[in-house]
């Protein structure tokens, strides 16, 4: 047996997707923001490239979000440094990042 892992260890499970996932959240954003917020949509909507490029970036913000979320959502008392939530909210994480992926 090789015992539980160190801490140095749970503090990379907890903070590499926080940095990752804000990372895609900024450039989905921007995608989208780029798309849809210069107030051309309608002449941007006719080239289905553009269509597709808007739904992947929406569908990765649902995927995006809760990876940047796992330390704040994740249940207290299983050793992730910065665990706030419970039960429900691990359930909610999971259910969002099995939408997203």
């Amino acid at each position: 047996m090789l015992g539980p892992p160190p801490t140095w260890q749970y503090i990379c499970i907890a903070y590499i997707p926080l940095l990752t996932g804000n990372l895609s959240v900024v450039g989905s954003s921007c995608i989208i923001y780029s798309l849809i917020g210069s107030g051309r949509w309608k002449t941007r909507s006719s080239k289905p490239q553009n269509r597709i490029l808007l739904a992947m970036s929406i569908y990765d913000l649902f995927h995006s979000l809760p990876l940047a979320w796992t330390f704040l959502l994740f249940p207290k008392g299983y050793g992730l440094p910065g665990a706030q939530g419970n039960i429900s909210t691990c359930r909610m994480l999971g259910f969002f990042i099995e939408l997203g992926g």
